[in-house]
């Protein structure tokens, strides 16, 4: 499920013009199956995956991206 885009700061990467998005997880012994996981990718021809929150029966996990290379488009939603 698309919710927008969204400028935001990444942790040990900078500012990055992303895509918002929602992913179904499946319920079981991890996940509850009532909320989304949350992802942000960039907005750019790249599509990253720079940050996730997942959240889980007891809290919630969380990712980011810290480094790149080799990419096959400029990383143009990175903002200096």
């Amino acid at each position: 499920i698309l919710h927008g885009r969204e400028t935001i700061k990444v942790k040990g990467l900078g500012t990055v013009k992303t895509i918002r998005f929602a992913a179904k997880l499946l319920e079981g012994e991890v996940f509850k199956g009532e909320e989304d996981m949350m992802i942000w990718v960039t907005d750019d021809e790249n599509r990253l995956p720079v940050y996730f929150e997942a959240p889980l029966l007891v809290g919630k996990a969380t990712g980011r991206m810290t480094s790149y290379e080799g990419l096959k488009h400029p990383f143009t939603s990175l903002i200096k």
